[in-house]
């Protein structure tokens, strides 16, 4: 798929974009987010599964996707547009079949620049994409956004990868090894990898757009620890571990 088939895919369509912040799988949205033309959905958050369809929503009519999760493609409809996110390429990698770039990775660099993230972290695939449809495909005729918080809500789970207590910010708890996360690592520290005020910035630009509609936290860099949110305990992950 090219840039300008995606453009005429969204033309005049209502968007719902779905991020994935703990309290995710704890809001009843997912009727109101199905209600939309297209849907979009990241990384392991695709597809959905069945027992969170009244909170989340159903379909994924649209993927974004980092090279960590592209085979996540082999699970979703053949139907499934796929927007790709460059930043942090390895071309020995690959990329998705028929994917669409959100940026290439100077450009990535250069919104990392001008968003202002710190101490070598970068943009989210979220942030990306919210500058995508706000600069380049922003044909759409509504776009909200659900389950959005620019990482700034944390938890802890114990990763089997790492061998430790990990902080988490998505409801799916990705697996981060040890190197990754900044010894005695506390909620203001904020993110491992990406920067809440840079993210907050993103979204804020964003929301000036006609159309645009925010459905998630309120857009400010307040980091907060939640004890106990509904989250999805998968393989390799389990309750954090204060005994070690």
């Amino acid at each position: 798929m090219t840039l300008d088939e995606f453009k005429e895919y969204i033309n005049g369509k209502s968007i719902a974009v779905v991020g994935n912040s703990l309290d995710s799988l704890s809001t009843e949205q997912g009727e109101e987010i199905d209600s939309a033309d297209i849907t979009v959905r990241f990384g392991k958050a695709a597809p959905p599964a069945a027992e969170h369809f009244d909170k989340v929503g159903s379909r994924t009519d649209v993927w974004v996707t980092g090279q960590l999760r592209m085979v996540g493609y082999k699970w979703l409809p053949y139907t499934t547009k796929i927007l790709f996110n460059r930043s942090r390429f390895k071309p020995e990698l690959g990329r998705p079949p028929d994917a669409v770039d959100l940026f290439n990775e100077q450009e990535c660099r250069d919104l990392e620049t001008e968003f202002g993230c710190q101490d070598g972290k970068r943009l989210s695939a979220g942030a990306l994409a919210s500058i995508f449809f706000d600069r380049v495909a922003n044909n759409w005729s509504s776009i909200t956004y659900y389950n959005f918080d620019c990482f700034t809500r944390h938890t802890m789970f114990y990763s089997h990868l790492s061998d430790a207590n990990i902080p988490a910010s998505s409801w799916h708890l990705p697996l981060l090894l040890p190197e990754f996360v900044p010894e005695n690592w506390v909620p203001e520290m904020g993110n491992p990898a990406h920067d809440s005020e840079a993210e907050v910035k993103v979204h804020k630009q964003s929301m000036k757009r006609t159309g645009a509609v925010w459905r998630g936290k309120p857009l400010v860099n307040n980091p907060q620890y939640l004890e106990t949110p509904y989250i999805q305990m998968t393989d390799g992950r389990n309750p954090p571990r204060w005994d070690t």
